[in-house]
């Protein structure tokens, strides 16, 4: 049944920002890639982002690493994407990370890339931008929202690999928008800090009553 005239109040999950660092490490001269979640790649999309990494390691790149923190059912399969893909070396599976080791890490990284073909809200990119790393989202799905729509970090063609190629390319090129990082900063602690998320629903909620 259709209903009509429902107006929805729309407050986003929260985080806590400044448990997160945001101190950078002395670089070792690798440009590195961190995904954080399930090993679910139908939902999760990690094949995508490791036959992209594949095909730059085609075109001459070959000074970067990835690193997937998360376990789950698609790990042999995605070590098999990743031998054909030939990165052996340059692919970490790291597995299950508490939050505060993700809250501590997370700043170590060049790139955080969120390929998912199904995602929500896409806790883990705003938990990214909270730590001033940029990031690169799917098309279609809940980060691209986190990121205000290309605003805060770039998005690539859902499931399509050799856009996320292209992408992750213009970051090794460093042809990216620095500016993103700050602006991806300013809006979670502006919108997605805990602090902010709890007082508007309690203010939504209270003018409901």
């Amino acid at each position: 049944m259709q209903k009509k005239h429902v107006h929805s109040i729309v407050n986003p999950n929260g985080i806590k920002p400044e448990l997160i660092r945001t101190d950078k490490r002395s670089s070792d001269g690798k440009f590195r890639i961190v995904q954080v979640s399930r090993l679910d790649h139908p939902k999760k999309g990690q094949h995508i982002l490791l036959e992209a990494c594949g095909m730059l390691k085609q075109r001459g790149y070959d000074n970067f690493t990835v690193d997937f923190i998360g376990g789950g059912p698609s790990l042999e399969y995605l070590k098999s994407v990743t031998e054909k893909s030939q990165l052996c070396g340059r692919v970490n599976f790291l597995g299950m990370k508490d939050q505060q080791y993700i809250y501590d890490h997370l700043c170590e990284y060049d790139l955080f890339v969120q390929p998912s073909i199904y995602e929500g809200f896409g806790l883990t990119v705003a938990e990214a931008m909270a730590a001033k790393v940029p990031v690169l989202v799917s098309s279609g799905q809940g980060p691209e929202e986190v990121i205000e729509y290309g605003q805060c970090g770039y998005v690539f063609k859902n499931g399509d690999v050799e856009d996320c190629a292209r992408k992750i390319e213009m970051y090794l090129n460093g042809e990216e928008d620095k500016s993103f990082v700050d602006k991806a900063f300013g809006r979670v602690w502006n919108l997605y800090n805990v602090k902010i998320t709890v007082k508007t629903y309690l203010d939504n909620y209270s003018k409901r009553q």
